[in-house]
């Protein structure tokens, strides 16, 4: 992220967790979300990867804004894919 004005009374907070399954399957999160003054989140970035004991892996990356109400509102989304053999896919949108 880049360089945050503290003066604005914004905070961010960072939380990363990676899972392995028995058959060596690699789950990860990392969700980062920007806190106004009372601690409330501003925006989140979420971002789930799996990787296979084969090579291949996949994310998903949601980017969400809370609205007016406080609620948290998807505004985009990035996926991608990567086979065993090295082929990419990769599709982001914005969410309306």
């Amino acid at each position: 992220m880049s360089e945050l004005d503290e003066s604005a009374g914004f905070t961010v907070a960072e939380a990363e967790t990676t899972v392995v399954a028995n058959d060596g399957t690699i789950v990860s999160e990392d969700v980062k979300a920007l806190l106004d003054e009372e601690g409330n989140p501003v925006a989140i970035d979420d971002l789930v990867t799996v990787e296979a004991p084969d090579g291949s892996a996949a994310f998903d990356e949601v980017i969400s804004v809370a609205d007016e109400d406080g609620n948290l509102i998807p505004v985009e989304e990035t996926v991608g894919v990567i086979d065993a053999e090295g082929n990419i896919a990769i599709a982001e949108g914005a969410l309306d």
